[in-house]
């Protein structure tokens, strides 16, 4: 079980030819998950939101069709303790 320990922060970055998302800051307690909101963008489209679950460290790919990707917001996840509600 996970509780939610606050907000964190995701910036959006070119690796090769691809856009991706990635953690920029830990929340207050070490994360085990991140839920970031996205603004994305395709080619041709209104911009759509999308949720992406992230790891710390480590960078999730988009599609290679998006042209932009934004946060919106991102919320932060750990490990439930005992007798934690």
């Amino acid at each position: 079980m996970t509780k939610s320990v606050g907000t964190c922060a995701v910036t959006v970055k070119t690796q090769g030819s691809r856009l991706v998302v990635c953690p920029s800051k830990d929340a207050a307690a070490t994360p085990v998950c991140m839920n970031a909101a996205m603004d994305v963008k395709r080619p041709g489209q209104q911009p759509y939101k999308s949720q992406m679950m992230l790891e710390p460290g480590h960078c999730l790919p988009f599609s290679t069709d998006v042209v932009s990707a934004t946060a919106s917001s991102c919320e932060a996840f750990a490990v439930r303790t005992s007798g934690t509600p």
